[in-house]
């Protein structure tokens, strides 16, 4: 026999809330994305200074982007040619009377934001910045010759050469060099540039490179490879044995006086490798040889193999080095600034 359960006892009704009359306009809420965007306000950047000079900066320099920095005159001055003549006549002063809110004077710059981080630390003692790019490297290079900055020259060029941005982008190392008129590394990112095969030279990246920096570069790497060539010939053209400065003992058969068929297929090999990486060190190996030397068939005349003597194989890379050897070239008098002051 079921039972059925006593009733719930009854709950009194919820006591209604009173309504208040609807607006006569609806209201939207307002969410973050229908807020009106106002534009950031830019940075105002503090260049990392000694304790001492925080707080008395008494100058600002704006980016192209609109970022503040506060630095010294005295300093910019010091570093600067041009600041020293800005601060010396009357457009300062000009700058510091039309500003009546007692802040301090702005002077715009046509670099961008990290340009001029890179650039404005290497005016103060102390530990330079190190450019976070090559592209940015290579505007504060190119800002410092604009304002005959030569203490951030000096700097900055020594950041070119570093093996991060040599191993990453020679092509773009050399432009800059160029541009610069920095013999030195110009020749080192040239050698570096001669490490590279056909498809990893215009695998690089071609941005800040003109077409006539890679056309120069296609035309030395050319060169060196039929310098390369040449010399090689010359030796193999040799009938006789006898040691010249051009032939470094061959290697010769000693019944038949003849050079053996392989060392013709190793100078075969060794012109397609040229055009391709004009690199000695690999070109000159004594691996290439012996592949060179498996691959081809002996002289019939005498069952002995026949090796090119270390030391002769040694003395023609010396001759091929030495023919490869870049003419230095007279500096150019004429300063990149001047081309700024003409563009």
């Amino acid at each position: 026999m079921s039972h059925a359960p006593p009733p719930s006892p009854a709950r009194a009704p919820a006591p209604s809330r009173p309504r208040t009359p609807a607006p006569s306009h609806t209201c939207r809420p307002r969410t973050p994305s229908s807020r009106p965007r106002t534009p950031a306000p830019a940075l105002d950047v503090q260049v990392t200074l000694p304790p001492s000079l925080r707080a008395s900066a008494d100058l600002v320099i704006q980016s192209s982007d609109g970022t503040q920095f506060r630095v010294h005159k005295a300093y910019l001055a010091a570093s600067s040619r041009f600041f020293e003549d800005m601060f010396g006549d009357e457009t300062l002063a000009f700058l510091n009377e039309s500003r009546e809110d007692k802040q301090l004077p702005v002077v715009e710059l046509s670099e961008s934001r990290y340009t001029l981080r890179t650039l404005l630390p290497c005016v103060y003692p102390g530990t330079k910045p190190r450019p976070p790019s090559l592209r940015v490297l290579r505007d504060t290079l190119v800002a410092a010759d604009k304002y005959d900055m030569p203490s951030v020259r000096d700097s900055m060029r020594p950041h070119l050469v570093w093996p991060e941005f040599l191993s990453t982008n020679p092509l773009l190392v050399w432009a800059i060099s160029r541009l610069l008129e920095f013999e030195e590394e110009k020749k080192i990112a040239m050698e570096a540039l001669f490490e590279l095969n056909e498809e990893e030279l215009f695998a690089l990246e071609m941005d800040g490179v003109a077409a006539s920096d890679l056309a120069v570069v296609h035309l030395r790497r050319q060169q060196r490879a039929d310098a390369i060539i040449r010399v090689v010939q010359d030796v193999l053209a040799k009938d006789e044995g006898d040691k010249t400065p051009a032939n470094c003992y061959r290697p010769i058969c000693k019944v038949c006086k003849r050079v053996p068929m392989w060392v013709y297929v190793w100078t075969k090999r060794l012109e397609i490798d040229a055009r391709k990486r004009p690199t000695i060190d690999k070109l000159f190996s004594y691996t290439s040889l012996e592949n060179a030397r498996q691959k081809s068939p002996r002289c019939r005349c005498s069952p002995d193999l026949i090796m090119w003597d270390p030391k002769s194989f040694d003395d023609l890379k010396k001759i091929v080095e030495d023919s490869v050897q870049p003419v230095k070239k007279r500096k150019s008098s004429l300063r990149l600034s001047k081309r700024f002051a003409t563009s």
